[in-house]
């Protein structure tokens, strides 16, 4: 097999064509940021996800034409049959740098590993390295969590992280400075900062828009993520990763005004929305410190742009002298109106479309003038319309009042209605001379007390009526509200009134 020169000294070294050198040089640093992100924020992280995905698909490229691949840190190098993958490289050296502490020398992908498994096995890693020796190691830890098609440290070599060497499992490759609190340490932080580093990397506006399109929403979420992860390590000791999310809005507000210049719309306008109103939405969730305000400030301030820019091609795209209606000035001014509460800049901006399509200062300047003047003219006969209506409406309702009134002062029962379920609201005529009733004043308080405690059934039987209350015979029966609040009195028919 390919792993056989670590038994035999004197095998020769095979070597990779130039393609190849490309795939593992590319799966080298995938797997490295995946084993990095994993350790600092664990494999649910929108951050770490984008990683693990990347890393896995890197793998499968390296997989397609082989059955398995075994990679062996020697001598402080990740290699693969003694080829050292991509020297000197910041990733790769914090790789093996957690691989030493975890006493990690070799590992085997096999042919058949599912995504799953893959994200299983950089899950270990996501706690301290002391904490992984403890419960056994990551060979153990990989038994117990029934991870197929991972070998760990089938090939044991030699690993160097300063001079320190293991050539079996007897050998201490390093001491743990017990209690250390990684999350607090000066080495989390640099993690951190080398994360920063690889998103910088990650989002050249080149591969801006199409991260956008494979997938908006956490193309979003990892914009917000690098934001805090800025505001962890610092302002001062983040400046590249700064000016790459800068630029990368910068990026998708020129394309749109490219787009607006060519009168076209823009071909993942879609995506754009989306990812435009995700940062929006996100920005305000952030809690992060003073230092960092001004920062995000400038993030929703460009992304404002953004928003423009959609809203403008949504609105001009297309239009021209010659298809500029009463329809299109309203939309217009309308359009002006609302972006006007969120931006200082859009009035301009269509100003300056509209300009760049022919059209005079003048011209601009009516078109608004009587877009506006329109819409003013649409409230005003909307508001109108809706008094008119709410007019009709209070007159039918009075129509029926007077109605219900008529009956219901001609009915055969005494019929008193009550407001706030002490206050006399509405007495009919059967009502008006029964004792103890005068319209807008409150019912007796022992009455209340009374009709409180009244049965819905043989209420005639109710001992417990206060007896000096002298209405209470009369009652027929008693209407109350979900809360027990009384809201009207229906009495006997043949009650005799005064």
């Amino acid at each position: 097999m390919a792993e056989d020169f670590l038994s035999n000294p004197n095998s020769k070294q095979l070597s990779l064509s130039p393609k190849e050198k490309v795939l593992f040089s590319q799966l080298a640093i995938h797997l490295s940021r995946a084993f990095i992100q994993t350790h600092t924020f664990g494999t649910e992280q929108v951050y770490a996800k984008e990683a693990i995905q990347s890393a896995f698909s890197a793998l499968q490229k390296v997989l397609k034409d082989r059955d398995e691949l075994t990679l062996c840190i020697i001598e402080g190098k990740l290699t693969y049959n003694q080829i050292p993958l991509e020297e000197k490289n910041l990733l790769i050296e914090k790789l093996i740098d957690l691989a030493a502490k975890t006493r990690l020398v070799s590992w085997r992908f096999k042919k058949d590993i599912s995504e799953d498994n893959f994200k299983s096995f950089l899950d270990i890693f996501h706690r301290k390295p002391e904490e992984i020796l403890v419960k056994g190691g990551v060979d153990k830890l990989v038994k117990e969590k029934g991870i197929a098609n991972i070998d760990i440290n089938p090939i044991k070599y030699e690993l160097i992280g300063k001079e320190q060497k293991i050539v079996d499992d007897g050998i201490e490759i390093f001491e743990m400075d017990k209690g250390t609190d990684l999350k607090d340490s000066k080495e989390d932080r640099q993690l951190v900062r080398l994360i920063g580093e690889t998103f910088k990397e990650e989002t050249s506006p080149s591969t801006t828009l199409e991260k956008i399109k494979e997938n908006t929403l956490q193309s979003a979420d990892s914009l917000i993520e690098a934001v805090r992860i800025i505001d962890k390590i610092g302002m001062n000791e983040s400046q590249p990763l700064v000016a790459s999310i800068i630029k990368k809005i910068i990026f998708i507000k020129n394309e749109l005004s490219i787009s607006l210049d060519e009168d076209k719309v823009h071909d993942q306008i879609e995506g754009i929305k989306q990812f435009s109103k995700q940062i929006k939405k996100n920005l305000k969730l952030l809690n992060i410190s003073k230092q960092t305000k001004p920062f995000v400030d400038e993030i929703a301030n460009l992304n404002t742009g953004v928003k423009d820019r959609i809203e403008a091609g949504e609105l001009l795209t297309g239009l021209n002298k010659n298809n500029l209606g009463p329809k299109e000035k309203v939309s217009i001014s309308k359009s002006i109106l609302q972006r006007e509460k969120e931006s200082s800049e859009y009035r301009q901006l269509v100003k300056d479309i509209l300009s760049k399509k022919g059209f005079s200062e003048e011209e601009i300047l009516n078109i608004i003038k009587e877009g506006t003047a329109a819409l003013e003219t649409k409230k005003k006969e909307k508001k109108k319309k809706s008094a008119k209506g709410l007019l009709a409406q209070n007159q039918e309702l009075e129509q029926d009042i007077k109605s219900l009134t008529g009956i219901v002062s001609d009915l055969g029962y005494g019929l008193a209605i009550l407001e706030k379920g002490r206050i006399i609201k509405y007495l009919n005529k059967k009502a008006e001379n029964i004792p103890s009733l005068t319209e807008g004043k409150e019912l007796p308080s022992n009455v209340i007390a009374g009709l409180k405690n009244r049965p819905e059934t043989n209420p005639d039987n109710n001992t417990d009526v206060p007896q000096e209350a002298e209405i209470m015979p009369l009652i027929h029966k008693v209407y109350k509200d979900s809360q027990g609040n009384i809201e009207a009195i229906l009495f006997k028919e043949e009650q005799k009134t005064n």
